[in-house]
């Protein structure tokens, strides 16, 4: 101790006696520090916090570096842990840029809660823009996801507040890392700060979506597909362009991995169910497509009444010739094969009946006035005939 206070008073004398500026004093303090043993850095460092009008920001990374350099000097003696977060929230208060690396590296090395935190708000005042410091939190929260997903868990608190920096941040690259921390359901905090992120990031949000679905994983299109419908920050013309890209991402992918085929399908029948509003008759052949594959299940009994159901509306929401000639070929084959005194699911009939009235094309005529002679019951032969009275009128 004798040494240390010798040491400090000869560099409290030089202070007033030499320093010329206060870079003068910075640097002066800088290669005290450097030169001193552990207790005599904490000395300089418990000495320069009382002088606060001063910028010690080359001291403050002086102070990282060294830690760096020896990570478990933290672990063995707390009073360096204390120094560490006084010297990064030094950095932040004097917005000292030139720390900024040191910072992302002390983030990244240092497991301690309140140091990463600490950093991470140095890390917003120091490392907006640079696109080394976005990198590094980028990769550390996809490297977070990637683990909570493997099931293991992550320090909640640390990605909840370095998934605030990067929404400060607002770069586009940050985009899928934030979108996957939103959907993979850390916690309800997490999921809230992800959700409010995202509509941080420069540009337009339906932008990046369309990335997602174009290039994101089958997951995280789909997971893409079920944001733009739900999510009422969206504008309506947004939606619809989100919803048409993913029904047409949905019908390139032809041969997917065995353990994605669900996810496939749920995003097909859920991309149908809500194009359909829309009317989207450019959308026609792939509709038409869908429709042919539900129909192929539903004739081998392995498809349900909503989905055939749901691939009619949207057949009949198109407006085009092309899904009229689809509809009334589909009335033809099951007017045949009710001709074989076979019962056809009413429902269905009905169903597209009406979306054959819907689409008004003349195409339908014949198709309608053969149902009124075969074996339906009333209901269906009127609205058979009904809707082939409106076409002929057309």
């Amino acid at each position: 101790m004798k040494r240390i206070t010798i040491i400090l008073i000869f560099i409290m004398l030089f202070q007033l006696c030499w320093a010329e500026t206060s870079d003068d004093l910075v640097n002066n303090y800088v290669q005290y520090f450097k030169k001193g043993d552990l207790e005599t850095k904490i000395e300089i460092i418990e000495t320069a916090i009382k002088l606060e009008d001063v910028n010690f920001g080359p001291l403050y990374k002086e102070v990282l570096d060294f830690i760096l350099n020896d990570p478990d000097v933290v672990k063995m003696n707390p009073s360096m842990g204390r120094i560490l977060i006084y010297s990064l929230n030094e950095i932040e208060a004097w917005k000292y840029k030139e720390a900024r690396i040191s910072v992302l590296k002390t983030f990244e090395s240092i497991t301690t809660s309140t140091i990463r935190i600490a950093a991470l708000n140095a890390l917003i005042a120091v490392g907006k823009e640079d696109t080394a410091i976005i990198k590094g939190l980028n990769d550390w929260l996809n490297s977070q996801n990637t683990l909570f997903l493997s099931l293991l868990k992550p320090d909640y608190h640390v990605v909840d507040i370095c998934i605030q920096t990067l929404g400060k941040f607002g770069d586009p690259s940050s985009f899928p890392y934030l979108f996957t921390a939103m959907i993979i359901s850390y916690s309800d905090q997490i999921t809230e700060s992800a959700h409010e992120s995202l509509f941080l990031i420069s540009g337009d949000i339906k932008d990046h979506l369309l990335k997602i679905i174009e290039k994101g994983n089958l997951l995280n299109k789909y997971e893409a597909l079920k944001f733009s419908i739900n999510e009422k920050k969206l504008p309506e013309n947004s939606k619809k362009e989100l919803i048409t890209n993913s029904l047409r991402v949905a019908y390139e992918i032809d041969s997917p991995p065995s353990t994605e085929l669900v996810t496939l399908q749920k995003m097909r029948y859920l991309a149908i169910r809500a194009i359909t509003p829309y009317k989207v008759g450019e959308m026609t052949p792939v509709v038409i497509r869908h429709f042919k594959l539900i129909k192929v299940e539903y004739d081998k009994g392995r498809e349900n009444n909503a989905n055939m159901i749901e691939a009619l509306d949207c057949l009949g929401s198109m407006g085009t010739h092309e899904a009229a000639v689809t509809c009334a070929d589909y009335l033809t084959y099951i007017n045949l094969y009710t001709e074989k005194k076979k019962v056809f699911n009413e429902q269905i009939v009905l169903v597209l009946i009406n979306n054959l009235d819907i689409l008004g094309d003349k195409v339908a005529i014949d198709a309608l006035q053969y149902t009124v002679f075969l074996d339906y019951n009333d209901k269906i032969k009127k609205a058979a005939q009904e809707t082939a009275n409106k076409l002929m009128k057309k």
